[in-house]
C-alpha cells in the first residue's frame, strides 16, 4: 500500500538570463533551466510536488547592470567624504540582505501563509526606500565650465 502526500505543494519555475544575447534561438538558456527544473519537480510527484504551467521567464538585462550603475551613481553625485557609508549602506541593501535575510524571510512566509505574501512583503520595504528618498539630500550640482566656441573655425585670414 503506498503512502498519499498529505499536502500538494505547487511548484512555479522562474528562469534567469542576465544578457539578451542567444534568446532568439529555438532552445536557449531559459528553456535548458526551466526542463531541468520541470524534471526535478516530477521527479518529487510521490511527495506531493504540482507543477504550476504559468512560465516566469526574466531574459534579458536585470539586477547585475543595476549594481554597476548604483554604484557609479554614488560615486559621480556624492562627495568623497560621504561614499563610505554610501558604499557600506547600497551593499547592504542590494547583496547582504536579498542574500541572507531574505531567503529566511521568504521560507517562513511560505511555511506559514502563501507563496502570495513573498510579493506583499515587498511593499513595506518600498515604502522605506520611498521615504528615504524623499528625507534624503540630493547630489550636489557639479560646477562645470563652460569653453567658448569658436564660429570662426579657426581660420586664417
Amino acid at each position: 500500500m503506498t503512502a498519499k502526500p498529505n499536502k500538494t505543494v505547487r511548484c512555479a519555475i522562474y528562469t534567469r538570463v542576465s544578457t539578451d544575447q542567444g534568446l532568439e534561438q529555438d532552445f536557449n538558456s531559459l528553456d535548458a533551466q526551466y526542463d531541468a527544473s520541470q524534471a526535478y519537480i516530477r521527479s518529487q510527484v510521490h511527495a506531493g510536488w504540482k507543477l504550476i504551467r504559468t512560465k516566469y521567464d526574466d531574459g534579458g538585462f536585470s539586477g547585475g547592470t543595476l549594481l554597476v550603475a548604483g554604484q557609479s551613481i554614488i560615486f559621480l553625485a556624492y562627495p568623497r567624504s560621504c561614499q563610505p557609508i554610501l558604499q557600506a549602506l547600497f551593499a547592504m541593501g542590494s547583496v547582504v540582505a536579498p542574500a541572507t535575510i531574505a531567503p529566511a524571510l521568504q521560507g517562513w512566509l511560505i511555511d506559514s501563509q502563501s507563496w502570495a505574501w513573498i510579493f506583499f512583503s515587498v511593499v513595506p520595504v518600498a515604502f522605506a526606500a520611498i521615504g528615504l528618498l524623499l528625507i534624503a539630500d540630493g547630489p550636489r550640482p557639479v560646477a562645470t565650465s563652460r569653453l567658448p566656441f569658436d564660429w570662426t573655425l579657426n581660420r586664417a585670414k
